[in-house]
């Protein structure tokens, strides 16, 4: 049962929206909200704020132009404020991302009557990493050491003149090191130079830790009522524990909105591929190869150390002979 209090500011809200805009109701849009509302007031939680009962999920079909983000936003937002939870928006397109940035939420925050504040969660890899960019500008001579799969050769001086145009716009807080916010295009090429993935990143033990664009945006996101995503960062953020990115899960509403392209993102975040006969067959050959060098080499501690490996290598192609059929019934019943 939704609170009469919370009742009253979602009706309110939806109201002086319609009002506003010179619109008439929906009854689509009327029962997304119903449902909606519902379905979030009867989640039951203890003193803690853990859940202890009620429906965790709703799920609405309908179709284009419906007004399905007015209806979630209008009858979400006010439950997650009372609840003291962030409400995450996550879509599938870039296309419905812009949608919901600059056009809806700034219409309902002008015709509804809600104030609230929003921001748009990037990954990692959309920010500098002023280490990165440290290390380019001082000659990079470390950069095969620290990330021998990209570039490692000193940048070209017109890359270099980018590079430090950056330095001194982050210098004269003109830039926030969103690659997005900087005026001019930025190759694939020279921004993968200053970026870096969540393994290579030293977090606080980084000396420009009080400066990383990555994690000022991060403590952003903890501070507004509504957080715009989409469907890649969210499952990586789960990935990762939650609350690596976005606020943590347990602190979080989500709202999936074109939840349809779901499925195949969550398998491609959650999922394992491996070519099982492929790796035993290579493993076979591999394994011929290292008996056949240690056939050409004489007695000592190089033929001792590749008899050593040959051993570990016939340990493990025999576990993964015995184990083939047992991959191959488990496949089948899937």
């Amino acid at each position: 049962m939704v609170d009469d209090s919370l009742k009253q500011q979602i009706q309110t809200a939806y109201s002086t929206f319609l009002s506003s805009k010179g619109l008439k109701p929906r009854y689509g849009q009327r029962l997304m909200i119903a449902h909606v509302a519902r379905t979030l007031s009867a989640i039951e939680c203890d003193d803690a704020g853990q859940r202890t009962g009620g429906k965790p999920l709703v799920v609405v079909e309908a179709g284009t132009g419906t007004g399905k983000t007015l209806a979630y936003l209008v009858a979400a937002l006010p439950i997650a404020r009372a609840r003291n939870k962030t409400l995450v928006i996550s879509t599938a397109t870039v296309a419905l991302q812009e949608q919901i940035l600059l056009r809806d939420i700034p219409d309902i925050i002008e015709h509804s009557g809600l104030d609230f504040d929003f921001a748009l969660a990037k990954g990692r890899q959309r920010y500098l990493c002023h280490a990165r960019l440290d290390q380019q500008l001082s000659g990079g001579g470390q950069n095969q050491l620290l990330y021998p799969d990209e570039i490692a050769a000193q940048p070209e001086a017109q890359v270099l003149h980018l590079y430090q145009n950056m330095a001194d716009a982050l210098a004269r807080n003109q830039w926030d090191g969103d690659r997005d916010q900087w005026p001019d295009a930025i190759d694939d090429e020279s921004w993968l130079r200053l970026t870096t993935e969540p393994a290579q990143c030293t977090g606080r033990r980084c000396s420009f830790i009080r400066e990383c664009t990555f994690f000022k945006a991060r403590e952003n996101l903890q501070d507004v009522d509504v957080v715009v995503a989409n469907h890649d960062l969210v499952l990586a953020d789960l990935a990762l524990g939650g609350g690596a990115i976005l606020p943590p899960p347990e602190d979080a509403i989500y709202v999936f909105d074109e939840a349809h392209h779901l499925p195949d993102k969550v398998i491609n975040h959650f999922s394992f591929q491996l070519r099982f006969h492929a790796t035993e067959r290579w493993l076979d050959q591999t394994l011929r190869a290292v008996r056949g060098m240690a056939e050409q080499i004489g007695q000592g501690e190089l033929r001792s150390l590749i008899d050593a490996l040959a051993g570990h290598m016939a340990v493990l192609l025999e576990v993964s002979r015995e184990a083939s059929p047992l991959v191959e019934s488990l496949v089948q019943e899937g």
